[in-house]
């Protein structure tokens, strides 16, 4: 009685699976097998991007692709615009932060081709550097990529953020409280430190309102002896304002000006970042702490100040 019962069962499973299973076997090549007929090698998480990239669902183009529940296997998605506020990828050392996490985010918004793309990497990351400079060149047309190290032997573009602070549409006053901020001279409230900080700003105010031409920190530079300086005391309470000056102004590519004639090509390709927001450029600040901790602190917080300048700028 059961196998009356169960034969046609299994008749009917048999001659579903001899049909079917060759079709279901080449759409699953198509879909999910690193390397499908006809197509070029990739991996699982290339097709679960590219699906999501090509979606004609509007809401699923606009998420990413964070990866696999660990134990459920389902995939993980989250809005783009969460991206418009502050993310925290949270981990010991050496757990996996930047494989599992930054590089994937980061080759999805330079495929994405919709927005400029600045990374400032304080690790010295040779691997996501590489990541990136593929990913951005393997795009149809391929993005412009430009990248700035301090890194001693390596090449580099130039970057000056005097260029982005000295625009007509900055004024002084925001110019002056922008580099401040930017190199974290600007103590906040409070006796003694309110004092240093207002002194800084004064002497900078005062100095780029008699030579509004100065274009770099170099040039800023050849303008700190004595006698630019009302006292020895004015000069000595200036000095942590000066003393960084000094070391912004020794990095040569942090300080080419138009005009250049010497080095003009240098100085036309160099990083602008009006430029990298308005053409969505790629930008790879590659400035490993563990060699120049102060100086490169310094260069990646001017990096940023310009791009959100840049960015206001962009959007008004």
């Amino acid at each position: 009685a059961l196998s009356v019962l169960l034969g046609p069962l299994f008749v009917l499973f048999v001659g579903f699976f001899s049909a079917a299973g060759r079709p279901l076997t080449a759409f699953y090549s198509l879909l999910e097998r690193p390397q499908g007929p006809g197509l070029r090698r990739r991996s699982r998480w290339d097709t679960y991007v590219e699906r999501l990239m090509t979606s004609e669902i509007p809401e699923d183009r606009r998420r990413l692709f964070l990866g696999f529940h660990a134990t459920e296997d389902y995939p993980i998605q989250i809005p783009l615009d969460v991206l418009t506020e502050h993310v925290h990828v949270l981990g010991s050392s050496g757990s996996g932060k930047t494989a599992r996490a930054m590089a994937p985010l980061m080759s999805q918004l330079i495929r994405r081709t919709d927005a400029p793309v600045v990374i400032l990497d304080l690790k010295g990351d040779m691997a996501l550097f590489e990541n990136a400079r593929r990913e951005a060149l393997a795009q149809d047309p391929p993005r412009t990529f430009k990248w700035f190290t301090t890194s001693v032997g390596k090449s580099t573009y130039a970057f000056n953020p005097f260029q982005t602070f000295s625009s007509e549409s900055v004024s002084l006053n925001q110019a002056c409280a922008l580099v401040l901020d930017a190199l974290q001279l600007e103590h906040g409230a409070g006796y003694g430190r309110s004092y240093f900080s207002r002194m800084a700003r004064l002497w900078l105010t005062r100095t780029l309102q008699r030579h509004p031409n100065v274009g770099s920190f170099a040039e800023l530079r050849a303008l700190t002896g004595h006698e630019h300086f009302s006292s020895d005391k004015e000069r000595q309470d200036a000095g942590e304002l000066l003393s960084v000056i000094e070391l912004m102004a020794s990095y040569g590519p942090l300080n080419l000006v138009p005009g250049a004639a010497a080095q003009s090509d240098v100085v036309e390709n160099a990083i602008h970042m009006p430029d990298v927001v308005r053409n969505g450029e790629v930008v790879y600040f590659y400035l490993p702490a563990a060699r120049e901790s102060a100086s490169v602190r310094e260069i990646a917080n001017l990096a940023l100040y310009c791009l959100l300048l840049s960015t206001i700028q962009h959007l008004e």
